[in-house]
């Protein structure tokens, strides 16, 4: 029988594994997935290239504000956050899950772990952001009580495209 779902708070040599880990879960939800859609890689650079870059750098910048999801010794799992002390507003810029832990209550995990390492900062209020495309965080964020407030709309282009204002 497979071990419980063990969290830990995140280490710097947790970004690599990280990194691997959004390159497999963001496609499809990433804004960067659908530039490359539309553009096709930017300068040599893919998607998951950029979106594991940033993970990397995030998770080794600050990795006590990451959580670790492991099961069985291996990692499956892991959500960001991070605390604006000024507002008290606390963010959860990144939540992945492995495919094949989907729907075990991993995610579930992950983000009460969020809420209580931004509570126990002093957050009053949290914020949690996905694309339309993301249908699992559009139907998990509102089930644990976050409302949404707005859409946002997402323009790119090519400098040569560029059209001087009249």
């Amino acid at each position: 029988m497979s071990e419980q779902i063990k969290l830990r708070r995140g280490r710097a040599e947790d970004a690599k594994w990280a990194a691997d880990l959004a390159r497999q879960v963001f496609a499809g939800v990433a804004v960067d997935y659908y530039i490359e859609q539309y553009f096709g890689s930017i300068n040599g650079t893919h998607w998951d290239d950029r979106k594991a870059e940033q993970i990397r750098a995030e998770v080794a910048a600050c990795p006590e504000a990451v959580v670790i999801a492991e099961r069985d010794g291996e990692f499956v799992g892991f959500v960001t956050t991070a605390y604006d002390q000024a507002t008290r507003i606390g963010r959860i810029p990144n939540l992945a899950v492995k495919a094949s832990e989907q729907g075990r209550g991993v995610g579930k995990k992950l983000m009460q772990a969020a809420y209580e390492l931004l509570t126990s900062q002093g957050a009053t209020h949290l914020q949690i952001e996905t694309l339309e495309s993301n249908t699992r965080g559009m139907s998990f964020y509102p089930k644990l009580g976050f409302r949404e407030i707005t859409r946002k709309i997402y323009y790119f282009m090519e400098v040569e495209q560029w059209q001087p204002p009249d």
